[in-house]
């Protein structure tokens, strides 16, 4: 039985050294993971790196994205630092669960014309689009890059409430990147470089 998901990290100083707490989140993207019996005693490996450590999960919630969280010496083991993204990936016949770094998360969003002239050097993200591309929230600028089109902008977080991932960019900067308005288009976001990349229109 091979059971995997993807999960963001965070530090917990109230945890136990060897405790790995998974909580699954409904806005998260489709995991096996969770299958995984509470309590369970795993190998958790990183490559040559391996501790014993029993699994905790926590209630499933309405959060946007799947989480993880570990003790601060065991994070520091594991050279794990908050937020970063791992698939976890759980072999019920050794008991290993292998951490695979993923730094670069990809999907689609729709792109919101931006009205606000004053926007020009920002880029507003909507819906769950922050949780669910991996930004750290410590994050107040992103690098956008389109064909051999690069610009640094400020983050800005939209107020609207909606389940969709939506980003918005003045007039003048969606002529500069070849977007059209009320389309949807693939991005790739890289956790490392900070690079936002988008892609090919989808609709």
């Amino acid at each position: 039985m091979i059971l995997r998901g993807l999960v963001d990290f965070n530090i917990s100083s109230g945890l136990d050294p060897s405790t790995l707490f998974i909580n699954e989140c409904g806005g998260g993207p489709a995991a096996s993971l969770f299958r995984i019996p509470d309590g369970s005693i795993v190998i958790l490996q990183r490559g040559s790196i391996k501790k014993r450590m029993r699994v905790i999960k926590g209630d499933a919630s309405e959060c946007d994205f799947h989480f993880a969280e570990l003790n601060p010496n065991t994070a520091r083991l594991f050279r794990v630092k908050a937020e970063e993204r791992f698939l976890l990936v759980f072999n019920g016949r050794t008991r290993v669960m292998k951490m695979i770094r993923v730094p670069v998360t990809r999907d689609t969003a729709l792109f919101v014309l931006d009205r606000n002239r004053l926007h020009e050097n920002a880029i507003t993200l909507g819906g769950p689009f922050i949780d669910d591309l991996g930004i750290f929230s410590t994050r107040k600028t992103i690098i956008v890059i389109r064909g051999g089109v690069c610009k640094r902008f400020r983050i800005l977080k939209s107020r609207v409430e909606t389940p969709d991932l939506f980003f918005q960019l003045t007039a003048a900067n969606a002529s500069r990147f070849g977007l059209n308005n009320g389309k949807k288009y693939r991005l790739a976001y890289n956790q490392i470089t900070n690079r936002l990349v988008i892609g090919m229109q989808v609709t």
